[in-house]
């Protein structure tokens, strides 16, 4: 579960990384290297302490082979303990102690010691001017992290998938769906979502998700999108999203269609193309007009607008006040029917 057979962090100077080795004394792997596809064996215990940890770090700089050799068999043994000023040497500008140390940071993080490995991961998608590594680490860091958290929510009824699909915004991207319809734990259980820090593009589905679900994803940096499809969100909780990631998209999908395309507007939601015979198209709704409130309630973008309509039942008549060129109006809006829609 926790092995990245397929990954390659044992060799520094394999081909993929060829460009970003500096150091021609360090081209080859020492003798002990594991084979590409294969876990190394978690390092032998060997504590110590900071004082000989950056002797060690210095070692690797050493005019003598042998010394560097050492030093760097030690500094992988001493592993967790070796890790932050393995980082320091990684990014600094001596090329010897820079490139042993991403090679002894590769190598633990292909340990069968998952707290060693993660560790490690997390260092290396730190690294500077080492584009490449810090790329396959972060893929490795994000199964990681995946694998745990399929297995653990799968014992609680819930599915988590990923797939490649492609936006019209961001090309290929890679989107985490999570199915909760026969949901058996808590939001406790969910939270092993928010180590899924390294990606960006979410979508949940099933009545067990609430607000405290869509809190998870409030502190995520990278957020691009969370879809929320059949939950018990409210507003609320999409403007908490909102506020702290405002670049995010928040879709929201109950049963409840108001049926436009449309598109954020200083004023609130452009309508672009008001679907033929759903609810806005119905009630006199035409392309250019601008949403601003629901019921009531103002919109401030479209991620608000599905929210809003998303508390609603199928057939419910609400209020939309809209503006037409500088002309306000209100219509009367019967909602349509997600389940009444062509499926994708």
């Amino acid at each position: 579960m926790w092995r990245f057979r397929k990954l390659v962090f044992v060799g520094l100077c394999t081909a993929a990384f060829n460009a970003e080795c500096t150091h021609a004394s360090f081209a080859d792997e020492p003798a002990d290297a594991a084979p590409a596809d294969s876990t190394v064996a978690a390092p032998a215990s060997k504590p110590l302490n900071a004082a000989q940890v950056e002797a060690l770090i210095l070692e690797l700089d050493s005019n003598q082979y042998l010394t560097r050799e050492r030093a760097t068999q030690s500094l992988f043994q001493a592993g967790a303990a070796a890790l932050d000023p393995l980082l320091a040497a990684a990014n600094g500008d001596r090329p010897e102690p820079a490139d042993r140390s991403v090679w002894i940071l590769r190598k633990l993080a292909d340990t069968d010691d998952h707290v060693v490995a993660l560790a490690a991961l997390d260092r290396l998608v730190q690294l500077k001017n080492r584009p490449a590594v810090v790329q396959e680490a972060a893929l490795a860091r994000a199964h990681f992290y995946e694998t745990a958290c399929r297995e653990k929510l799968a014992k609680l009824g819930a599915e988590l998938t990923v797939i490649e699909t492609v936006l019209p915004e961001h090309g290929l991207i890679r989107l985490v769906q999570i199915n909760i319809s026969d949901w058996t734990g808590t939001n406790e259980d969910l939270k092993c979502l928010a180590d899924l820090s390294d990606h960006r593009f979410f979508r949940i589905d099933g009545a067990a998700a609430d607000n405290d679900t869509a809190k998870i994803f409030e502190n995520m940096e990278n957020l691009a999108l969370i879809q929320l499809v059949n939950t018990r969100v409210t507003l609320s909780a999409v403007d908490a999203i909102k506020e702290r990631r405002p670049k995010a998209v928040v879709y929201v999908k109950n049963r409840a269609l108001l049926g436009i395309v449309g598109a954020t507007n200083p004023r609130g939601v452009l309508v672009s193309d008001p679907r033929a015979g759903l609810g806005a198209a119905n009630a006199g709704i035409v392309a250019g007009d601008i949403i601003t409130h629901i019921d009531g309630e103002a919109v401030k973008d479209f991620d608000r607008l599905t929210a809003r309509v998303a508390q609603f039942e199928p057939g419910k008549v609400i209020d939309v006040t809209l503006f037409r060129g500088e002309e306000k109006l209100t219509k009367k809006v019967t909602l349509s029917d997600w389940a009444t829609q062509p499926q994708p």
